[in-house]
């Protein structure tokens, strides 16, 4: 298992820059993308989940559909007590699939928000965030339902 994941973190870490038309600085903010799944204050944070379906991301740009490709983007935008987006602090997901499949993912800073790739499968999936930001840890929990 150790192995696994070694190996897609090395993948990963070799292929991030390759992606065309995806700019991940933070000056390249851009309205969020995709299906606003959930909205949520967690102490006195408002945390925003957008869903993209890559397939259709894919098809829209005309790029070629890689092997592996996850079937999801979830992006979580962050805004702070104070209303102001930021983008500071860790995320990560951990999503059981409706087939009881475990995907933890580390997400990366992308477009002022926190973004990383999932498969979801037809039926329930659930989605228990973790966040660390500015020495608070927030935790969200939500189920979504794919068709």
């Amino acid at each position: 298992m150790l192995k696994k994941i070694i190996i897609t973190a090395a993948i990963f870490i070799m292929t991030a820059g390759l992606a065309p038309g995806m700019d991940h600085s933070a000056n390249a903010m851009s309205a969020p993308k995709g299906e606003k799944i959930r909205s949520a204050v967690v102490k006195g944070y408002r945390l925003q989940y957008y869903l993209i379906d890559m397939k259709t991301e894919v098809k829209e740009k005309g790029l070629k559909t890689t092997p592996g490709i996850k079937s999801h983007h979830l992006m979580l935008y962050l805004t702070d007590m104070k209303g102001k987006m930021t983008e500071n602090g860790r995320v990560g997901y951990l999503i059981t699939t409706a087939d009881d499949g475990v995907q933890k993912v580390m997400t990366m800073v992308m477009n002022m928000g926190h973004g990383g790739d999932v498969d979801l499968k037809p039926g329930e999936n659930r989605i228990k965030t973790k966040i660390l930001i500015n020495g608070n840890k927030l935790v969200d929990e939500f189920v979504i339902r794919r068709p």
